[in-house]
């Protein structure tokens, strides 16, 4: 059973907002594609709904990149109680 701790997860950000960067020439589609993951990463860790509604509400892309470190870099040391294989924004979202 693999877990993946807040540290893992912003690894995974810093990873994503790279290559959004890279990828994407608009500030607004950075945004929003930054944003869509990492609400979807925060699945299942205390305080979530919290932590998307202020990453819903940042500014820019580098203020997402800095809540996202804030919050999953300060995460207590347990795991994601996130499942594999549930089903989670299927319904048109992203």
């Amino acid at each position: 059973d693999i877990k993946f701790t807040g540290e893992d997860y912003f690894e995974a950000i810093e990873r994503l907002a790279f290559y959004t960067e890279q990828t994407f020439d608009h500030e607004r589609t950075r945004l929003v594609q930054l944003r869509k993951f990492v609400a979807w990463f925060a699945a299942g860790f205390s305080g979530a709904a919290k932590f998307r509604g202020e990453v819903f509400q940042s500014k820019d892309f580098y203020e997402t990149v800095k809540l996202a470190a804030n919050y999953f870099n300060n995460l207590p040391s347990r795991s994601s109680k996130q499942i594999p294989e549930e089903k989670f924004m299927t319904s048109g979202h992203g």
